[in-house]
Parts: structure tokens; C-alpha cells; sequence
């Protein structure tokens, strides 16, 4: 009955990307100055803090009574964290750094050594965030040669001197490191169906996978397993990411971890004619010829601050060794000459995120870029409006309000009593301000500030996209104020469909800058040639550019200094060429991936359909982790061989086919015809085929029917909320002015309206069983007293930390099944569905909110998948208990459709094939059709829930006693999937008690929950048959929960 253990010696990394910031597709409009801590002043109040990551909480004191606050972390850019689960942290023993500098962009390969000094092996988890704009290509993992008893182990010394530290490519590294590594395994770029499949049977089968994949909100996370007891293990992780840039400087800013006291930093720096570099609070560097090479040991400091001087245009260009081609990258500042724009909105409408993604001194920085834009702007801009949003959105007020000091000071004041909490649903907020708006936008523009995070509601960036486009014909100019964290693929795109441009604003300068940026006309890009280059491409494909604006231009070829570019834009009365002269040229391995990165990520932000074997090519062979491709790690090569998980050529296709043309012959599809609802479900269900055990196989007859069902059939309608209200629901804290120390890392409060002190020294990690379930009561209260809105928010924030985790996405959306907050269900079920097709829940849950939003005919589709579909054989109960909803829908479908509705030619069809399904499903099944029927399903995958059910005549019923004396039955015993586990009775009329009993789960993780979903079916095998749900939080425990007392008339 217990679950089964893991005996195996070697090595398991469950590893699982929940946030890896791919923003490098897209094409900031560059406003980047110096970055430090300020303060800044926003309504005469005065906040400071840093830049921040994971969420805390902390209690403060008032005069009356203690107080709980949120606060953030200090997980900055390339800090780690393992732990064994929620509370114990492994110790990092050491660091070193291996950065390699080409020009505008680097190469960072992090090297950690952490040790268990438990009695016992363990599963941990992995959190390391990035910096904005890295992208990860390369993972490996190993037990180190030195354990405790060596003398490399007490001097902390696991670096030998003949260990290579200029390794910055996988096949270096593998020889380097392998000398010091036992067994050092490495992940291997596969597609993403494959990659699910493998990670999904080796799991299930106890075999050693490990799984990377894109999330989309810049933290690593993952599992590391078996971590040995008493034993040192390393974990190597490399990325690229681009330098900052200034009118006359490179920046490399590279925050160091203050916990780990044994770290090296190694630069390896290419050096042009007049380079002077510099690396702050330690020494000037003296750059030799060709590359400057130095090292940095135990840095006392909190940042390394690297600064390179820079040439007018310096091309990185260099030989892809498998393809044999050549690439280049170069960064290009047009100097566009300033014109001031005579399509300036006489209204603006900002748009605000207050969710909990967005660090104190970010919001504090985005109220003073929004009240500098309407001061700076304000003979253009008469009027302005101003959207909030989270996972919900209000506004500030329900009309517009004139632009003068007075309304931008009560609106600050108003700003500075708002709390940061939940997650982000941008597209909510894109439909509340231009769908129905209360406000009439046609006469204004939008001015979007946020970090660009999509964890709820709509994800899907063409779906956005497409939605805003048909509802929205002005321009919208796109803020991140973030440092880390910044979804720039998003804000470029939908800067760039509406003419408008995307700022990353970082300091006071940034500020002045990106205020006075839209009272400029924009430039139409017509060409861009490059000599010695070809099928050129830009960073986010912007068809408008403004002065100011930096261009990434990659392309092949190889482009040498004294090489032009030549740059054809137009204003609309005319056009010019601008030339502009390479000065400088460095060759490097650098410029071929990053043409790679900029290509997949075009054209993964246009991909429409799931499966595009070009695409999946390209992401393959320049290792871009996405949308279509993942890092899997297998213990062995037989193990690859199992799941056919071969080295694909794919230097054909990069050969034969131009980026640029793939790109451009996306974009007149999508401006062509965007896909509709129908035509994405149909590429859902061609999806489904390439996933093994999944496999759907449609009748001819149901595949007729889907053909002649209207796509609004396929569009899930949900009404928008409008509920939510300008509400303190986590109290104050950022205009502290008392102790600006306190608000370095701070949030938001949670509970308290007048928090006077915040003491960092009573932080408890918001990922501990208190904060945990802190969240959880909050929900609750706010649920009991019927603010669902509210109860919505607060439960958000448990996706916002914990973001790209299924586990925590089924939890959530369990509870949001509980409240009938469908819609926001809906987009998280398919966020899981997208993530793991190969599991059967998450369709039954679609169909469950479809038939809720009275949407039977979608809803049965997804029914139809699950019971047309060769599941794997955990999931064989999901099927059976689909089949008994599905029954349930077909009698109420056919019962209560009106006659009046059934002279439409397809609805009629319709209920034609629902009336003869229903017919086949009853003469099919062998189960009675009885009149009640208790089923529960969990969150957590491999752990073993009992249902236990106590009939009227007291009879105990579990999975040693299955069978009552009247013939009620508990008809499964599932200890490896996450339910149903079912109960059937012909409902003899008393009292019954549902439990569920924790019997077991995985012993390697120390701390787990569970959520239960209940539901109770009456009336079985009629069309009033009715279904109760209920969700409740487990934890380990060896006793029966009862959790619901009923009685069956």
C-alpha cells in the first residue's frame, strides 16, 4: 500500500525550470543608465529598497499589537538556494564564476559545491535566479571526488590548479570537470513531447530523469535526487546574457552571494585597440592584446561592477563548428534625429501592476515614471485614467481625471496606501481597459508598466496579442521598471503590434528620459542591409523606431570592421538611408547562439500552431530552452535509447532554410488570418498524437461533428470580473518613513493598516508551513465572507511564489473550482495541460468548467478526448470517472435543450451524436447506474490517499474492506497517480462520513501538501443528477481525516 521507495545508487535530477527568463526576444527600447540604490521620492514620500526575489514574511510591531508583513528575499541574479523541503537549507560550500566577455555579451558558467549533512539521502529542491535577458543552454550534475574526510574538504579547496577555467563550451567543460566529478552527468536539448514523455515513465518507472523547461518568470528552480547522505555534490549551470549598455561604456554587473564564503570570479575579457577596463573597489585591469585574463578571489563585496569601454560599433561574428557557417551579432544606436510627433493622445491611460511579482523600489519607481509622464506631457496630455491590476483589476476611478498637480498628488497619495500581493493577469487588465471598458479608450493611449509576468489568467502570448490588436487601434508604450524578472518578449510584443515602443527604465535618468521619449514621431524601419551579412534579423522584430533606441541585429555572414550598415527608414513623408561604419570586430563562439536565441524567439512569439518542426530544429540546434524544446537529463545512453531520444541532425534544415524568411513567412500568416478557437483546438488534438501515452484516436463521425460545430463553439466565454474594488486587503508598508533600513527588501503587509516598524530579523520564509498556511487562512476568511475577488488575490500569491510549479497550479486551481471562479481555473488547467498533456486530470477538469460555463458542447469534446484517448494505465480510473460525468452531461444536454434551439442544423447534429454517444457510453459500461457515488482526487503525484467511507449501518469502508453488505463498493486503491479513488452505492437512505487517510508519499521530501478535491455525486443515472465539490490540505498524517458528514435521502 505504501508508496515505493527509491533504491537506487546513482544519482536523480528532477530538475524543473519554473522561471527562466527568455526576454531576449525582445527589443527593449534601451534607456539604461548606471544602476544604484535611491531614494526615490514619489508624492512627497520617500521609499528605499532593492531589487528582490522570493517573498517572506515578517512580523512587525505597532504600538498596540504585533504585525504580520510580507517581505521579499534577497534571492538576487545568480544566487542559490537547496533545500530539503520548505524549511532546512543544504549548506553552499563554494562558488566560482567563469565569465567570458565578447563585446556586448557574455557567457556565465556557475560552478556550486553544496553538501548533505544529513544521516540520510534526500530530495531537494534547486532555486537560482537569472538576470533579465539570460538564456540557459547547459546543465550537468555530479558527486564530487572530495568528501569530508579530505583535506580538499576542510580547506574548502575543490578547484585544482590544473582544472581548466576557460571552459566555456559543453565539450570543455564535460573534459575539465569530469577529473574532479564523479560521473558528471549532462542534460541533453530534446523536444519538448519527448522530453515530457521520458520524465514522465522514468518517474513513474524509478528511474534517474531530470527535466528542464521554460516558465517564463527568471528563477531556476527544481530537484535534485538522491543528494547522498554525508556527501559534497556539484551542479554546473551556463548562460548567456548581454551587457548593459551606456553612450560610451559596457556594464557587467554581477551580484555575488553574500552566504558562501569560498567563491572565485575568473573574466575572461576579449579586448578591442583603446579598451580600458574596470572592475569597481578593486583594481583597474590592464587590458592586453587580444584577451584579458584575471581572477577575483572571496570578493567581500555585494556586486562585482565590471566596465568596459566601447567603440562605436563593435560586431561579434564567429563559425558555427557543426553547420559550418558563419554569424555575427552587433548592437547598432541609429541616432535618430529627435522629432516631435504629431499623433500625441490628448488622454493616457496607464496601466499598473501591483502584484506581487514587483518589488517595492520597482512600484516605487513606477509611480514616479507615471507622474513624470503626465507632468512632462501635460500640454499634450489633458486627461488620464489609471487601471491597477494583479490577478484582478480596479480602477482608480470610474471617469478621467484632469491632468494637473493636484490630481497627480492625490492619485500618489491614493498609489502609496495600495498593497503588492498576488499574481499577474495582464491579459485581464488589457480587456478591462479596451474590451468594456468603463472608461471610453478610443481617444487615448495606453501606457503599460509592469515586469510583463503571465502566471494567471491568459498565458499564451498570441493569444494576448491577438485580443489586443482586434480591441485596441492606438499605440501602446510598454515600462519595466524591474531589474530581474522582466517578461520582455510580451512588452515588446505588444508595444510593436500597436506603433508604440518598450522602455526599460532603471534609474532617476532613465525616469527623465523615458517620460520625454513619446513626445517623439517614431521611424518606419523599410531595410536593413549589413555588408558581409545576410538573413539579417533584429531583436524583436520592431517595425517603429524612436530616437534613443538600440538595435540587436544578428544575422550570417561575418562582417569585419570598416564593413556599413546601411539602415532605410521612413516618417511617412519620406524616407533616408542612414550608414553607419564598423569600427571594431571580435570573433566569437557567442554570435552564433545568440543569432539562434533571437531567431527562436521570433519565432516562437509568433508560433500559432504547437508543433512546428522548423522551429523545433532551430531551438534544438542553438540550445534555446522554450517553447518547443527542453533540457532532459537520463542516467544512461540505453535510457535515452528507450524513449527513442537520438542526436538529431539539424544542420540540414539550418543550412537549407533563412530565418528571416521563416519569420517574415509567419508574420503574413498571423496578419493574414490568426488562428481561431477552433482551429487551435484541432492543432491541440494533431498535438496530442505525437504524446505517448495519450494517442487520441476520433471516430469519423466525431471528427464531422467537430467540423461542423461554429468555431464560438470553441471559444470558452467567460464574463469579466468586475468586483474586485480599490481595496487594502494586505495592508500598508512602503511609505515607512521611520526606517528606510526595514524597506530595503519589503513588499507588502499582510494584515495590518498602520505598520510603523518592520524588523528583517523576524523574517519567516513565505515557503514555510506558518506563511504557508498564513495564505490559505487568509483565502478562507475572505471566501467565508462571500468576497470571492479578494479570497482570489490572496490565494494567487501562492502561484506568484511558487510560479511554473503543476503541483501548486492544481492546488490552486482546485480551490478556485471551489469558489465557481471558473474563468481563472479555466487558464491554469490549461497552463497544466500545455505542461503535461500526457496527464489525463487536467482535461477532465476542462470539461468540468466548460459544462459549468453551459458550454456542452466543448465541454463533451474534452470528454471525448479523455475517453477516445489510450491513457496510461495510472489514469484508468480518470477515464471511468469521465465516463460517468460525461453521461451525466449527455442526459442533462439532451433534456434541457429548448426545441426552439434544436432547428439550428448543427446544434441539431449535435444532439443527433450526443443522443447516440450516450446510448453507446450506457450499453459500454458495465456500472449500474446508481444514485450516489463519493470520489476524491489529489494534487501531488505518487502520493498514496485512502478513502474511507462510513455507510449508515456503520460499516467502515477502506482498501483492505472494499465491498458493504448492501453492495456499496469502493471500487480502486490508486497509489501511484493522483486519483479518483472511487465510491458506488445504490444510496440506501441515512448518514454517511467521507474521510481520506495520508497514507504515504515519497519518504526523501521532508515536507508535502496535499490538496483533495471531493466530490459527492446524487441522483446518478438521471438529469437532475447534481455534484457537490469540496478541497481540503493534507499533511502527513497516519490518521483518518473526516472531513464530510451527508445524508442520502
Amino acid at each position: 500500500m505504501a508508496t515505493l521507495l527509491r533504491t537506487r545508487s546513482s544519482y536523480l535530477l528532477l530538475y524543473t525550470l519554473l522561471g527562466i527568463l527568455l526576454a531576449s526576444c525582445g527589443a527593449p527600447q534601451t534607456i539604461l543608465v548606471r544602476s544604484n540604490n535611491f531614494g526615490t521620492t514619489v508624492g512627497g514620500m520617500i521609499g528605499t529598497s532593492t531589487g528582490t526575489s522570493t517573498t517572506m514574511l515578517n512580523k512587525s510591531r505597532s504600538t498596540n499589537k504585533q504585525q504580520r508583513t510580507w517581505k521579499r528575499s534577497s534571492l538576487l541574479a545568480n544566487k542559490v538556494q537547496i533545500k530539503i523541503g520548505d524549511k532546512k537549507s543544504l549548506p553552499i560550500q563554494s562558488m566560482r564564476a567563469s565569465i567570458k566577455i565578447d563585446g556586448f555579451r557574455a557567457r556565465v558558467i556557475l560552478d556550486y559545491h553544496f553538501y548533505n549533512d544529513n544521516n540520510r539521502p534526500y530530495e531537494a529542491t534547486f532555486q537560482l535566479r537569472l538576470p533579465n535577458g539570460a538564456s540557459p543552454y547547459y546543465l550537468a550534475f555530479g558527486e564530487s571526488i572530495y568528501q569530508s574526510h579530505s583535506p580538499q574538504f576542510k580547506n574548502k579547496n575543490f578547484y585544482p590548479a590544473n582544472e581548466q577555467i576557460s571552459a566555456f563550451d559543453s565539450k570543455q567543460i564535460q573534459e575539465s570537470y569530469s577529473k574532479t566529478t564523479i560521473k558528471l552527468r549532462e542534460a541533453r536539448m530534446v523536444t519538448r513531447a519527448k522530453a515530457v514523455r521520458a520524465y514522465h515513465n522514468t518517474v513513474h518507472k524509478r528511474v534517474d530523469p531530470a527535466l528542464l523547461e521554460w516558465s517564463g518568470s527568471g528563477v531556476f528552480n527544481g530537484r535534485l535526487f538522491p543528494i547522498q547522505a554525508n556527501k559534497l555534490h556539484r551542479v554546473v549551470i551556463a548562460y548567456d546574457v548581454d551587457l548593459r549598455q551606456t553612450p560610451s561604456h559596457y556594464h557587467f554587473n554581477f551580484p555575488l552571494p553574500n552566504k558562501i564564503k569560498h567563491k572565485q570570479i575568473h573574466f575572461d575579457v576579449a579586448t578591442i585597440k583603446g579598451s580600458r577596463l574596470k572592475l569597481k573597489n578593486h583594481y583597474n585591469v590592464i587590458a592586453k592584446r587580444k584577451r584579458t585574463v584575471f581572477s577575483v578571489k572571496n570578493p567581500k563585496d555585494s556586486h562585482l561592477q565590471f566596465t568596459i569601454k566601447r567603440s562605436t560599433t563593435t560586431v561579434v561574428a564567429g563559425v558555427d563548428r557543426y553547420t559550418k557557417r558563419a554569424h555575427f551579432a552587433l548592437r547598432l544606436d541609429p541616432r535618430l534625429t529627435y522629432r516631435k510627433s504629431k499623433d500625441n493622445k490628448p488622454e493616457a491611460v496607464f496601466l499598473i501592476d501591483i502584484s506581487l511579482s514587483n518589488p517595492v523600489k520597482s512600484f516605487n519607481r513606477s509611480l514616479k515614471l507615471m507622474n513624470q509622464i503626465l507632468a512632462t506631457n501635460q500640454k499634450n496630455i489633458k486627461k488620464f485614467a489609471v487601471l491597477f491590476f494583479n490577478a484582478r483589476s480596479f480602477w482608480w476611478r470610474k471617469t478621467y481625471s484632469e491632468n494637473n498637480s493636484k490630481q497627480r498628488q492625490t492619485l500618489l497619495q491614493y498609489a502609496n496606501t495600495l498593497s503588492l500581493q498576488g499574481a499577474s493577469d495582464i491579459d485581464l487588465a488589457l480587456n478591462m481597459a479596451t474590451k468594456q471598458p468603463l472608461i471610453d479608450t478610443t481617444t487615448a493611449n495606453l501606457y503599460l508598466i509592469s515586469d510583463g509576468s503571465t502566471n494567471w489568467g491568459e498565458t499564451r502570448l498570441n493569444a494576448i496579442a491577438r485580443k489586443f490588436k482586434h480591441n485596441f487601434k492606438n499605440k501602446l508604450f510598454a515600462y519595466s521598471t524591474a531589474t530581474t524578472g522582466v517578461n520582455a518578449t510580451l512588452l515588446s510584443r505588444l508595444s510593436s503590434i500597436s506603433n508604440g515602443a518598450y522602455y526599460t527604465v532603471n534609474n532617476d535618468k532613465a525616469i527623465s528620459k523615458a517620460a520625454i521619449a513619446i513626445q517623439a514621431s517614431s521611424w518606419k524601419i523599410k531595410k536593413l542591409q549589413v555588408t558581409h551579412g545576410r538573413d539579417i534579423i533584429i531583436q524583436g522584430n520592431p517595425s517603429q523606431i524612436y530616437p534613443g533606441q538600440i538595435l540587436t541585429i544578428a544575422g550570417r555572414g561575418q562582417p569585419k570592421a570598416g564593413d556599413i550598415i546601411k539602415l532605410t527608414i521612413s516618417n511617412g513623408l519620406s524616407s533616408k538611408v542612414k550608414k553607419y561604419r564598423i569600427t571594431h570586430n571580435i570573433s566569437s563562439s557567442l554570435a552564433g547562439r545568440l543569432y539562434g536565441i533571437t531567431a527562436v524567439n521570433l519565432m516562437e512569439s509568433l508560433q500559432q500552431e504547437r508543433d512546428n518542426t522548423i522551429i523545433q530544429s532551430y531551438a534544438l540546434h542553438y540550445r534555446v530552452i522554450g517553447q518547443n524544446t527542453s533540457l532532459l537529463m537520463l542516467e544512461s545512453e540505453r535510457d535515452y535509447q528507450r524513449y527513442n531520444i537520438k542526436p538529431k541532425d539539424n544542420i540540414r534544415t539550418i543550412r537549407q532554410t533563412s530565418a528571416s524568411y521563416i519569420i517574415k513567412s509567419l508574420l503574413r500568416q498571423q496578419r493574414k488570418a490568426a488562428l481561431s478557437d477552433k482551429q487551435l483546438f484541432i492543432s491541440m488534438l494533431n498535438h496530442l498524437k505525437h504524446i505517448d501515452g495519450v494517442t487520441p484516436v476520433m471516430s469519423a463521425e466525431l471528427k464531422t461533428v467537430i467540423g461542423q460545430l461554429p468555431t464560438s463553439a470553441f471559444t470558452i466565454k467567460f464574463k469579466l470580473p468586475t468586483d474586485y474594488q480599490a481595496v487594502n486587503l494586505l495592508a500598508k508598508n512602503r511609505e515607512n518613513k521611520h526606517d528606510s533600513e526595514s524597506l530595503d527588501n519589503s513588499n507588502s503587509s499582510y494584515e495590518s493598516n498602520n505598520v510603523k516598524q518592520v524588523r528583517p530579523a523576524q523574517a519567516i520564509d513565505i515557503k514555510s508551513d506558518k506563511a504557508y498556511q498564513l495564505i490559505i487562512d487568509k483565502y478562507k476568511s475572505l471566501a467565508a465572507k462571500k468576497q470571492p475577488s479578494r479570497a482570489l488575490v490572496a490565494l494567487s500569491s501562492l502561484l506568484e511564489l511558487n510560479a511554473g510549479k503543476v503541483k501548486h497550479m492544481r492546488l490552486v486551481s482546485y480551490y478556485l473550482l471551489q469558489m465557481k471562479q471558473y474563468r481563472d481555473a479555466w487558464f491554469l488547467f490549461q497552463q497544466i495541460s500545455q505542461k503535461r498533456p500526457h496527464e489525463a486530470p487536467a482535461y477532465i477538469a476542462l470539461a468540468r468548467i466548460a459544462e459549468n460555463n453551459k458550454q456542452w458542447a466543448l465541454a463533451s469534446l474534452y470528454y471525448e478526448i479523455l475517453l477516445n484517448a489510450q491513457w496510461d494505465n495510472r489514469y484508468r480510473y480518470v477515464t471511468r470517472l469521465a465516463t460517468i460525468e460525461y453521461k451525466i452531461l449527455l442526459r442533462k444536454m439532451i433534456a434541457l435543450t429548448p426545441p426552439n434551439k434544436r432547428s439550428n442544423k448543427v446544434s441539431y447534429a449535435f444532439l443527433q451524436y450526443a443522443t447516440k454517444r450516450l446510448s453507446q457510453l450506457s450499453l459500454s459500461s458495465n456500472q449500474t447506474n446508481s444514485g450516489l457515488m463519493v470520489a476524491i482526487e489529489w494534487n501531488t503525484m505518487g502520493a498514496d490517499i485512502d478513502l474511507h467511507i462510513k455507510t449508515p449501518k456503520r460499516e467502515h469502508l477502506y482498501y483492505s474492506r472494499r465491498q458493504a453488505s448492501n453492495g456499496a463498493t469502493l471500487e480502486n486503491d490508486d497509489t501511484s497517480g493522483m486519483g479518483p479513488e472511487i465510491f458506488r452505492s445504490a444510496a440506501l437512505h441515512g448518514t454517511y462520513k467521507v474521510g481520506v487517510k495520508y497514507f504515504s508519499n515519497n519518504s526523501t521530501r521532508k515536507t508535502l501538501r496535499t490538496a483533495i478535491l471531493m466530490s459527492i455525486y446524487r441522483n446518478i443515472g438521471s438529469s437532475q443528477a447534481s455534484v457537490e465539490r469540496k478541497v481540503i490540505v493534507l499533511r502527513s498524517s497516519g490518521e483518518v481525516n473526516w472531513l464530510k458528514k451527508f445524508r442520502a435521502k
